[in-house]
């Protein structure tokens, strides 16, 4: 187990990436819903004054 340092720096690695593209694949899932609800929101607000 002596290049034990260098698979765990990999495999953190391949985990900090493989985190960040699903932070990044739930940002543009939600962009357009979270979009979608603020302009109803809008048009409630405005509707109703």
């Amino acid at each position: 187990m002596s290049n034990f340092p260098i698979v765990a720096t990999v495999l953190s690695m391949i985990l900090g990436l493989s985190v960040i593209r699903l932070l990044l694949g739930m940002l543009t899932v939600f962009a357009p819903l979270w979009e979608w609800a603020c302009s109803r929101m809008r048009c409630a607000i405005q509707n109703r004054w």
